[in-house]
């Protein structure tokens, strides 16, 4: 298993995901064009933000096919926050 970085990519959601999602979808050519191609057990960390609340969550991806992302939520605690998986818009 092996932590992959691309450095400052960055994307919005396609749609909303709920606090229970386990895949979310990006902006459509992001997956692609922004983030690292997964092999294996590969890995690599995001951080999701609701710009309206403030709302922070890192997740680890797990699978990246295209635009689609699979997900572990509410991976790392935030500050004094607990670790919290949210909904974004």
């Amino acid at each position: 298993m092996a932590e992959v970085f691309t450095n400052l990519a960055r994307s919005t959601l396609a749609s909303g995901i709920t606090a229970g999602a386990s895949s979310l979808t990006v902006q459509s050519g992001d997956g692609n064009a922004l983030f690292p191609s997964l092999g294996g057990s590969d890995f690599f960390r995001c951080v999701l933000f609701k710009k309206s609340t403030g709302d922070i969550e890192i997740i680890t991806v797990t699978a990246r096919s295209g635009d689609v992302f699979t997900i572990s939520r509410a991976q790392e605690q935030i500050g004094n926050a607990a670790a919290t998986a949210y909904a974004f818009d």
